[in-house]
């Protein structure tokens, strides 16, 4: 449940309409477009399987699906707010691969506390809802929580039947290195490409870094990445941006 709302409040759901608006805007406009959205589409195959890890309202999820047509986007999204923006830019786009998931993805299944930050007095920041981290409940002012369901990817994959992944974006606000954690047979099975952003601020609030995170891909052979029109080898991970992991054997 939201804690603090209720649940999905009316004001909320003028709100949801409102962001569906602003992103549709962006679109049409190019603005807020990431730079790695072109190397999706230099690497996503019809017929592939991709996962949005951290869906928000879905611009990832849109991009992937018309791309992997008629393949599928799981987009994996707990927070009750952003799922309902993305619910209605699904059905706006008429986007019927796209199989939304509404537990949070980690190391081990149970249960969790999503926290959306507050922003302003009255405003909450939806878009940096984030489990919550190590030390965070006494240092945040009035935010809102959610009680999840968390479940890993491997187990995700094994109770749908998933038997490929091809491509990952993950953005979970500093909790990636968890959600590979919880992925290791999926990502050793099939070897898929990843988007991934990393802040090292966020990743120190559950005890991990970038380089967890370099060093988990690593082991499977991965080479790191970030793109400037094309790829360029990753020089250490104190910049805050996308880093993409990528196995030789996909890369193009």
């Amino acid at each position: 449940m939201m804690r603090r709302s209720g649940g999905i409040s009316p004001v909320q759901r003028l709100c949801g309409f409102a962001t569906v608006y602003r992103t549709v805007c962006r679109e049409l406009l190019n603005k807020k477009r990431e730079p790695e959205m072109e190397f999706l589409k230099t690497v996503i195959r019809p017929g592939d399987t991709c996962f949005d890890i951290g869906a928000a309202e879905g611009r990832y999820s849109r991009l992937m699906a018309g791309l992997c047509w008629p393949g599928r986007v799981y987009a994996f999204e707990p927070g009750e707010y952003q799922r309902m923006v993305l619910s209605a830019m699904a059905r706006m786009y008429r986007l019927k691969n796209v199989v939304q998931v509404g537990c949070a993805l980690g190391a081990q299944e149970g249960t969790c506390r999503l926290v959306i930050p507050r922003k302003k007095r009255w405003n909450y920041g939806y878009s940096l809802a984030h489990i919550e981290r190590q030390g965070e409940r006494e240092k945040t002012r009035a935010p809102l929580t959610q009680d999840v369901v968390v479940t890993t990817v491997d187990m995700f994959c094994a109770r749908a039947g998933i038997s490929s992944v091809d491509v990952i974006k993950c953005d979970v606000e500093g909790a990636e290195y968890l959600v590979f954690q919880g992925g290791r047979r999926t990502v050793g099975r099939h070897l898929p490409t990843v988007l991934c952003e990393l802040v090292r601020e966020f990743l120190s609030g559950y005890r991990s870094s970038p380089e967890d995170v370099a060093g988990f891909f690593a082991s499977f052979g991965y080479r790191a990445f970030v793109w400037e029109g094309g790829l360029v080898p990753a020089v250490g991970f104190d910049e805050v941006r996308n880093y993409l992991f990528i196995h030789p054997s996909r890369l193009p």
